[in-house]
């Protein structure tokens, strides 16, 4: 009789189980979305699920709120394309300065809510200061120089802005071992010769074990929240291991006039080459600026004031690079040092290195005055 009991008991348990998680299941099918990804294939890139919004949270961060718009991307506005003639803009018919922001998760700007922005803070600036402006963002998060200069193109051609801005890393773009399978990456030979791969598809990529279970968005939801499997891979892994992840990770960077810092300098040239072909053809009067995040700011995340010569020097290696082809280059290094100087925030988070709100507050206001006597000119 006790064993019946135990088993009745069992059964409901796994049932009202089973029952909880598909009801979880197509909660999140059908009523929230955590701003998952989503591949355009026409224009083959990588964006976010159009007509979302929602807290944005990670185990370091949960003050953000996202706004997928129109056109997939994190923006307190929707995007509309300009009205051409013959594929081109009238100045007369230019009426609001359009800037366009492309770059990485710093200007994707999920973990701040959507209306502080870097982005939003540019936008009201400029209209504080009687400039008609209105500022789309495109931002993912990781994303590198070349798949700038991918999303750039499309940008230009829909949008026709008349400014645009960079803010992408200058790494993780070569094809043999690209940080994302799904964003634009040079195939670099021997020979110096250079191939553009385009991203075919998009491909969830993780070094979870729980990626085969994918097919549950709740599953995805909480591996993804709160890294589950990265977790479980770490902990089942020697004591060892642990200790030269953390402390003895290398970056290819390290190692001066090695064959990958070599590689990564021709792809660089090869994409400003690009980005000036693209400016010159456009005939629209766009400019293109790049934005230097600084490396060295006060910081709550201490091994980014700990960066090794090399990698400073290939911080300046790129900078070079970058006005040689006579591209503006926004500094934002004194801009933060200054505001920490007089108020002692701090622009990141603790455990993340991305902006926070008020770091994308004095990034915000620094591409004002940055861009406020361009713009009245």
């Amino acid at each position: 009789m006790n064993n019946f009991r135990i088993k009745i008991i069992f059964y409901s348990i796994l049932i009202l189980v089973a029952i909880l998680f598909f009801s979880l299941e197509l909660y999140i099918r059908l009523f929230t979305d955590y701003c998952e990804p989503w591949f355009d294939k026409r224009t083959k890139i990588v964006k976010r699920k159009s007509g979302s919004e929602g807290n944005y949270k990670t185990q370091f961060t949960n003050t953000g709120y996202f706004r997928i718009n129109n056109e997939g991307w994190n923006s307190h506005r929707d995007y509309f394309p300009r009205k051409s003639f013959k594929g081109t803009v009238k100045p007369e018919k230019k009426s609001k300065t359009r800037i366009a922001i492309i770059g990485h998760s710093n200007v994707e700007g999920l973990r701040v809510p959507v209306g502080r922005t870097l982005s939003k803070v540019l936008e009201d600036g400029l209209i504080e200061n009687g400039i008609d402006a209105e500022v789309y963002t495109f931002g993912f998060g990781g994303m590198h120089i070349a798949q700038a200069l991918h999303v750039s193109r499309y940008v230009t051609e829909k949008y026709q802005p008349d400014i645009l801005i960079i803010g992408a890393s200058f790494t993780g773009f070569l094809y043999d071992r690209t940080i994302g399978d799904n964003f634009l990456s040079l195939d670099i030979q021997e020979d110096g010769m250079i191939r553009e791969v385009p991203p075919l598809k998009y491909i969830e990529k993780s070094k979870s074990p729980l990626t085969i279970l994918y097919c549950s968005k709740v599953i995805k939801f909480a591996d993804i929240r709160f890294k589950l499997g990265e977790n479980l891979n770490f902990l089942f892994r020697s004591d060892s291991y642990r200790r030269d992840h953390i402390s003895k990770k290398k970056n290819p960077l390290m190692i001066k006039g090695s064959d990958y810092e070599r590689k990564i300098l021709s792809g660089i040239y090869y994409l400003m080459e690009r980005f000036k072909e693209d400016e010159l053809k456009l005939g629209t009067g766009t400019r293109t600026y790049f934005i230097d995040f600084p490396i060295n700011i006060p910081t709550f995340n201490n091994y980014r004031d700990q960066y090794p010569l090399s990698l400073m020097n290939f911080h300046k290696e790129v900078n070079y690079i970058i006005s040689t082809y006579d591209f503006p280059i926004i500094n934002l290094e004194k801009a933060l040092l200054m505001d920490y100087r007089i108020n002692r925030q701090k622009t990141d988070f603790p455990g993340d290195m991305h902006y926070n709100a008020h770091g994308h507050k004095v990034i915000g206001e620094y591409l004002v005055k940055s861009f406020i006597d361009i713009l009245k000119q």
